[in-house]
């Protein structure tokens, strides 16, 4: 699978990820062990 950069007016970017957080208004999506490796995941980044 090849990459591809996003150009636009002022930048160039290459995203693999996306993630989006809202704890505010949604209850607890991942629990037990998959939390777990979420949040390793995250505070490493």
């Amino acid at each position: 699978m090849k990459k591809e950069l996003r150009r636009d007016r002022h930048t160039v970017s290459l995203l693999t990820d996306h993630m989006v957080f809202s704890p505010k208004y949604w209850g607890k999506v991942q629990v037990g062990e998959v939390a777990m490796v979420a949040e390793a995941v995250i505070r490493k980044k």
